[in-house]
Protein backbone atom coordinates (compact mmCIF):
# COMPACT_ATOMS: atom_id res chain seq x y z
CA UNK A 1 0.00 0.00 0.00
CA UNK A 2 3.09 1.94 0.08
CA UNK A 3 2.52 3.52 -3.06
CA UNK A 4 -0.96 3.66 -3.55
CA UNK A 5 -2.80 7.17 -4.10
CA UNK A 6 -5.78 8.05 -2.19
CA UNK A 7 -7.69 7.27 -4.98
CA UNK A 8 -6.10 4.14 -5.55
CA UNK A 9 -7.27 3.34 -1.45
CA UNK A 10 -10.19 4.20 -1.52
CA UNK A 11 -11.17 1.80 -4.94
CA UNK A 12 -10.02 -0.87 -3.09
CA UNK A 13 -11.66 -0.24 0.12
CA UNK A 14 -14.66 0.48 -2.15
CA UNK A 15 -14.21 -3.02 -4.54
CA UNK A 16 -14.01 -4.41 -0.59
CA UNK A 17 -17.12 -3.14 0.30
CA UNK A 18 -19.35 -3.50 -2.29
CA UNK A 19 -18.20 -7.36 -2.12
CA UNK A 20 -19.14 -7.39 1.11
CA UNK A 21 -22.13 -5.94 0.12
CA UNK A 22 -22.70 -7.69 -2.44
CA UNK A 23 -22.47 -11.10 -0.62
CA UNK A 24 -24.90 -9.66 2.10
CA UNK A 25 -27.44 -8.86 -1.06
CA UNK A 26 -27.16 -12.86 -2.04
CA UNK A 27 -27.45 -14.36 1.10
CA UNK A 28 -30.60 -12.06 1.96
CA UNK A 29 -32.02 -13.19 -1.57
CA UNK A 30 -31.09 -16.76 -0.62
CA UNK A 31 -32.87 -16.57 2.75
CA UNK A 32 -35.95 -15.34 1.40
CA UNK A 33 -36.10 -18.12 -1.44
CA UNK A 34 -35.67 -20.49 1.42
CA UNK A 35 -38.88 -19.74 2.33
CA UNK A 36 -40.26 -21.75 -0.55
CA UNK A 37 -38.13 -23.63 -2.61
CA UNK A 38 -33.94 -22.87 -1.19
CA UNK A 39 -31.74 -21.65 -4.73
CA UNK A 40 -29.02 -23.88 -5.51
CA UNK A 41 -25.81 -23.55 -3.24
CA UNK A 42 -23.97 -23.03 -6.40
CA UNK A 43 -25.51 -19.71 -7.06
CA UNK A 44 -24.31 -18.78 -3.77
CA UNK A 45 -20.69 -19.85 -4.36
CA UNK A 46 -20.60 -18.31 -7.71
CA UNK A 47 -21.62 -15.12 -6.33
CA UNK A 48 -18.77 -15.20 -3.49
CA UNK A 49 -16.80 -15.96 -5.94
CA UNK A 50 -17.34 -12.76 -8.21
CA UNK A 51 -16.93 -10.78 -5.62
CA UNK A 52 -13.87 -11.69 -4.04
CA UNK A 53 -11.99 -11.87 -7.10
CA UNK A 54 -13.09 -8.31 -7.79
CA UNK A 55 -11.43 -7.38 -4.52
CA UNK A 56 -8.18 -9.41 -5.63
CA UNK A 57 -8.31 -8.11 -9.32
CA UNK A 58 -8.56 -4.14 -8.35
CA UNK A 59 -5.45 -4.72 -5.62
CA UNK A 60 -3.15 -6.03 -7.96
CA UNK A 61 -4.13 -4.38 -10.88
CA UNK A 62 -3.25 -1.02 -8.67
CA UNK A 63 -0.38 -2.47 -7.16
CA UNK A 64 0.87 -3.38 -10.41
CA UNK A 65 0.24 -0.18 -11.74
CA UNK A 66 1.64 1.73 -8.75
CA UNK A 67 4.91 -0.46 -8.32
CA UNK A 68 5.61 0.66 -11.87
CA UNK A 69 4.51 4.99 -11.48
CA UNK A 70 6.32 4.59 -7.41
CA UNK A 71 8.81 6.85 -10.02
CA UNK A 72 6.46 9.88 -9.95
CA UNK A 73 5.95 12.32 -7.83
CA UNK A 74 3.24 12.30 -5.53
CA UNK A 75 1.60 15.36 -7.45
CA UNK A 76 2.26 13.06 -10.77
CA UNK A 77 1.22 9.84 -9.94
CA UNK A 78 -2.21 11.47 -7.68
CA UNK A 79 -3.22 13.69 -11.46
CA UNK A 80 -2.16 10.66 -13.68
CA UNK A 81 -4.35 8.29 -11.52
CA UNK A 82 -7.67 10.58 -11.23
CA UNK A 83 -7.25 11.58 -15.02
CA UNK A 84 -6.76 7.52 -15.95
CA UNK A 85 -9.69 6.88 -13.82
CA UNK A 86 -11.67 9.21 -15.20
CA UNK A 87 -10.07 8.25 -19.04
CA UNK A 88 -12.00 4.54 -17.81
CA UNK A 89 -15.42 5.86 -17.02
CA UNK A 90 -15.06 7.24 -21.15
CA UNK A 91 -16.93 5.08 -24.12
CA UNK A 92 -13.29 3.94 -25.32
CA UNK A 93 -11.81 0.70 -26.42
CA UNK A 94 -9.50 -1.28 -23.57
CA UNK A 95 -6.45 -0.82 -26.46
CA UNK A 96 -7.43 3.26 -26.68
CA UNK A 97 -7.24 3.64 -22.56
CA UNK A 98 -3.79 1.68 -22.54
CA UNK A 99 -2.91 3.99 -25.11
CA UNK A 100 -4.02 7.08 -23.48
CA UNK A 101 -2.33 6.01 -20.15
CA UNK A 102 0.95 5.22 -21.97
CA UNK A 103 0.65 8.67 -23.43
CA UNK A 104 0.22 10.68 -20.30
CA UNK A 105 3.02 8.65 -18.18
CA UNK A 106 5.57 9.49 -20.59
CA UNK A 107 4.70 13.28 -20.77
CA UNK A 108 4.15 13.28 -16.77
CA UNK A 109 7.97 11.27 -16.68
CA UNK A 110 9.13 13.86 -18.73
CA UNK A 111 7.72 17.36 -17.33
CA UNK A 112 9.25 15.51 -13.75
CA UNK A 113 12.17 15.54 -15.42
CA UNK A 114 12.63 18.85 -16.53
CA UNK A 115 11.39 20.12 -13.24
CA UNK A 116 8.12 21.26 -14.00
CA UNK A 117 4.64 20.44 -11.74
CA UNK A 118 1.62 18.86 -12.45
CA UNK A 119 -0.36 22.59 -13.39
CA UNK A 120 1.94 23.48 -15.85
CA UNK A 121 1.05 20.12 -18.13
CA UNK A 122 -2.98 18.82 -17.71
CA UNK A 123 -4.01 22.19 -15.93
CA UNK A 124 -5.66 22.73 -12.56
CA UNK A 125 -8.89 21.36 -14.46
CA UNK A 126 -8.82 17.21 -14.83
CA UNK A 127 -12.07 17.34 -16.06
CA UNK A 128 -11.42 19.84 -19.05
CA UNK A 129 -8.06 17.83 -19.39
CA UNK A 130 -9.83 14.87 -19.41
CA UNK A 131 -12.59 15.67 -22.10
CA UNK A 132 -9.86 17.06 -24.19
CA UNK A 133 -8.55 13.72 -24.73
CA UNK A 134 -11.25 12.00 -25.31
CA UNK A 135 -12.74 14.70 -27.19
CA UNK A 136 -9.86 13.66 -30.03
CA UNK A 137 -11.12 10.12 -30.67
CA UNK A 138 -14.49 11.84 -31.67
CA UNK A 139 -17.96 11.66 -30.20
CA UNK A 140 -19.20 8.13 -29.41
CA UNK A 141 -23.14 7.95 -28.54
CA UNK A 142 -22.50 6.51 -24.54
CA UNK A 143 -25.61 5.24 -24.12
CA UNK A 144 -25.05 2.46 -26.85
CA UNK A 145 -21.51 2.09 -26.53
CA UNK A 146 -23.03 1.02 -22.26
CA UNK A 147 -25.75 -1.14 -23.92
CA UNK A 148 -23.44 -3.13 -25.92
CA UNK A 149 -20.87 -3.40 -22.59
CA UNK A 150 -23.49 -4.64 -20.46
CA UNK A 151 -24.51 -6.98 -22.88
CA UNK A 152 -21.08 -8.38 -22.72
CA UNK A 153 -21.05 -8.22 -18.70
CA UNK A 154 -24.49 -9.92 -18.11
CA UNK A 155 -23.69 -13.17 -20.89
CA UNK A 156 -20.54 -13.54 -18.99
CA UNK A 157 -22.60 -13.39 -15.73
CA UNK A 158 -24.69 -16.46 -17.52
CA UNK A 159 -22.20 -18.49 -18.20
CA UNK A 160 -20.70 -18.39 -14.92
CA UNK A 161 -23.76 -19.31 -13.26
CA UNK A 162 -24.25 -22.04 -15.49
CA UNK A 163 -20.59 -23.73 -14.82
CA UNK A 164 -20.80 -23.19 -11.41
CA UNK A 165 -24.26 -24.65 -11.10
CA UNK A 166 -22.76 -27.57 -13.64
CA UNK A 167 -20.17 -28.06 -11.52
CA UNK A 168 -22.87 -28.38 -8.13
CA UNK A 169 -24.38 -31.40 -10.47
CA UNK A 170 -21.12 -32.65 -11.21
CA UNK A 171 -21.76 -33.52 -15.01
CA UNK A 172 -20.73 -31.76 -17.53
CA UNK A 173 -24.09 -33.08 -19.62
CA UNK A 174 -26.02 -31.52 -17.39
CA UNK A 175 -25.62 -27.99 -18.79
CA UNK A 176 -28.08 -27.42 -20.70
CA UNK A 177 -30.94 -28.28 -17.54
CA UNK A 178 -29.63 -25.85 -15.27
CA UNK A 179 -31.99 -23.80 -14.34
CA UNK A 180 -31.51 -20.38 -12.03
CA UNK A 181 -33.55 -18.06 -9.87
CA UNK A 182 -35.18 -15.49 -12.22
CA UNK A 183 -34.50 -12.98 -9.09
CA UNK A 184 -31.16 -14.31 -9.81
CA UNK A 185 -31.02 -12.47 -13.07
CA UNK A 186 -33.25 -10.06 -12.58
CA UNK A 187 -30.28 -8.92 -9.75
CA UNK A 188 -27.48 -9.61 -12.55
CA UNK A 189 -29.07 -7.93 -15.24
CA UNK A 190 -29.82 -5.33 -13.07
CA UNK A 191 -26.26 -4.84 -11.83
CA UNK A 192 -25.01 -5.06 -15.39
CA UNK A 193 -27.56 -2.43 -16.76
CA UNK A 194 -27.99 -0.26 -14.30
CA UNK A 195 -25.91 -0.44 -11.11
CA UNK A 196 -22.28 -0.21 -13.42
CA UNK A 197 -23.33 2.54 -16.01
CA UNK A 198 -24.18 4.76 -12.88
CA UNK A 199 -20.97 3.88 -11.08
CA UNK A 200 -18.95 4.47 -14.27
CA UNK A 201 -20.71 8.09 -14.09
CA UNK A 202 -20.47 8.68 -10.73
CA UNK A 203 -15.98 7.44 -10.99
CA UNK A 204 -15.85 9.77 -14.14
CA UNK A 205 -16.98 12.61 -11.58
CA UNK A 206 -14.57 11.73 -9.29
CA UNK A 207 -18.22 11.52 -6.99
CA UNK A 208 -16.80 8.67 -4.28
CA UNK A 209 -19.79 9.46 -1.92
CA UNK A 210 -22.29 9.15 -5.02
CA UNK A 211 -21.05 5.62 -5.76
CA UNK A 212 -21.40 3.92 -2.45
CA UNK A 213 -25.32 5.70 -2.26
CA UNK A 214 -25.74 3.82 -5.33
CA UNK A 215 -24.32 0.55 -4.44
CA UNK A 216 -26.47 0.93 -0.99
CA UNK A 217 -29.75 2.12 -2.94
CA UNK A 218 -29.63 -0.68 -5.11
CA UNK A 219 -29.11 -3.28 -3.18
CA UNK A 220 -31.98 -1.95 -0.69
CA UNK A 221 -34.05 -1.37 -3.26
CA UNK A 222 -33.71 -5.20 -4.47
CA UNK A 223 -33.75 -6.69 -1.46
CA UNK A 224 -37.06 -4.24 -0.08
CA UNK A 225 -38.55 -5.17 -3.42
CA UNK A 226 -38.14 -9.32 -2.87
CA UNK A 227 -39.19 -8.68 0.51
CA UNK A 228 -42.06 -6.73 -0.39
CA UNK A 229 -43.44 -8.93 -2.87
CA UNK A 230 -43.27 -11.77 -0.40
CA UNK A 231 -44.91 -10.44 2.31
CA UNK A 232 -48.23 -8.98 -0.19
CA UNK A 233 -48.68 -12.34 -1.90
CA UNK A 234 -47.09 -15.15 0.12
CA UNK A 235 -49.05 -17.28 -1.61
CA UNK A 236 -49.20 -16.27 -5.59
CA UNK A 237 -47.24 -19.19 -7.55
CA UNK A 238 -45.03 -16.07 -9.47
CA UNK A 239 -43.88 -15.09 -6.35
CA UNK A 240 -42.71 -18.58 -5.51
CA UNK A 241 -41.20 -19.24 -9.15
CA UNK A 242 -39.16 -16.16 -8.71
CA UNK A 243 -37.89 -17.22 -5.73
CA UNK A 244 -36.98 -20.66 -6.94
CA UNK A 245 -34.87 -22.21 -9.88
CA UNK A 246 -37.05 -22.28 -12.24
CA UNK A 247 -35.56 -20.14 -15.59
CA UNK A 248 -33.79 -21.75 -18.11
CA UNK A 249 -31.37 -19.46 -19.55
CA UNK A 250 -29.35 -21.86 -21.90
CA UNK A 251 -31.86 -24.43 -22.28
CA UNK A 252 -30.30 -26.17 -25.34
CA UNK A 253 -27.57 -25.96 -27.75
CA UNK A 254 -28.63 -22.85 -30.25
CA UNK A 255 -29.14 -20.62 -26.99
CA UNK A 256 -25.32 -21.38 -26.05
CA UNK A 257 -24.63 -19.89 -29.46
CA UNK A 258 -26.96 -16.79 -29.55
CA UNK A 259 -25.00 -15.96 -26.03
CA UNK A 260 -21.53 -16.70 -27.71
CA UNK A 261 -22.78 -14.57 -31.41
CA UNK A 262 -23.40 -11.66 -28.98
CA UNK A 263 -20.14 -11.77 -27.49
CA UNK A 264 -18.56 -11.13 -31.46
CA UNK A 265 -21.66 -8.87 -32.13
CA UNK A 266 -21.16 -6.48 -29.36
CA UNK A 267 -17.75 -5.89 -30.63
CA UNK A 268 -18.45 -5.57 -33.83
CA UNK A 269 -20.92 -2.76 -32.97
CA UNK A 270 -18.33 -1.10 -31.23
CA UNK A 271 -15.90 -1.23 -33.67
CA UNK A 272 -18.56 0.44 -35.94
CA UNK A 273 -19.26 3.15 -33.44
CA UNK A 274 -15.58 3.35 -33.44
CA UNK A 275 -15.61 4.15 -37.18
CA UNK A 276 -18.22 6.82 -37.16
CA UNK A 277 -16.54 8.66 -34.96
CA UNK A 278 -13.26 9.02 -36.88
CA UNK A 279 -15.16 10.01 -39.66
CA UNK A 280 -16.71 12.80 -37.42
CA UNK A 281 -12.79 14.43 -36.17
Amino acid sequence: MKYFTKQSRFMLLFSAGLALLVIFTALMVYNTAGKYERTSFAVLIFIFFLAAGSVIFVYFSKARKNRILKKLGSGFLESYDILVEKINAEPLSMIEKKEIARDLLEIFFEAQDKGRNPDDVVGKDLDSFARHITEAYGYRNRFLWNILTSVQITVFYIFLVHFFQTLEIGRFSAFFSVKVSPWLFLFLAANAFVLIPLIKTALKKQKNWLMLMEIIVFCVLFIGFSELMHGLYPDARWVRDMSSDSLSLIPNFLAFSIYLLLIPLSFLGKQAIKNLSLKKI
